[in-house]
């Protein structure tokens, strides 16, 4: 038993085989739900907006895709300042963002906590139009919408003829 359990934690997963580009962005939707961090979610979000963009016919949402998407901000873009005793401080010089007050030591965790700030208000701009990118590609039946009970009645129904 105790051999089996330790097989089992070094199997690697199994990744989904993907044949096309509808089903790299629901893999790419999927992922975005496993995310353990701001910033994960912030990468993961720009790479479905970006596979959805390609899949669009609508030309208006595409360009609207395409501008967000270039002004989507630059998370390594904050100041540091050198303050007295040794303590540095971060800001991103907006108001939406606190600024951080750390000592050296404890600088690259405060850069990473700034990150995981610019990302939240990033993805809080994107969101909404991933959404919408979403809706579009099953207004146009790129992506189809289906539960396991009528995959489960799909598989029958073939399986009878």
């Amino acid at each position: 038993m105790e051999e089996d359990e330790e097989k089992n934690r070094f199997r690697r997963e199994e990744k989904p085989e993907i044949t096309n580009a509808s089903e790299l962005y629901l893999e790419s939707r999927r992922r975005i739900m496993e995310a353990t961090s701001e910033y994960q979610v912030y990468r993961l979000l720009v790479e479905s907006m970006e596979i959805g963009e390609s899949m669009l016919g609508d030309d208006v949402l595409r360009k609207k895709v395409s501008t967000i998407l270039s002004k989507s901000g630059n998370l390594e873009k904050y100041n540091i300042s050198y303050q007295d005793r040794k303590v540095y401080q971060l800001s991103t010089g907006s108001e939406k963002t606190g600024k951080i007050t750390c000592r050296q030591e404890d600088l690259e965790f405060s850069k990473d906590t700034m990150r995981e700030q610019l990302s939240s208000q990033i993805i809080a701009q994107l969101k909404p139009l991933n959404s919408e990118i979403f809706n579009q590609l099953i207004k146009e039946g790129v992506i189809r919408i289906t539960t396991i009970e009528k995959e489960f009645e799909k598989k029958l129904l073939d399986d009878l003829k």
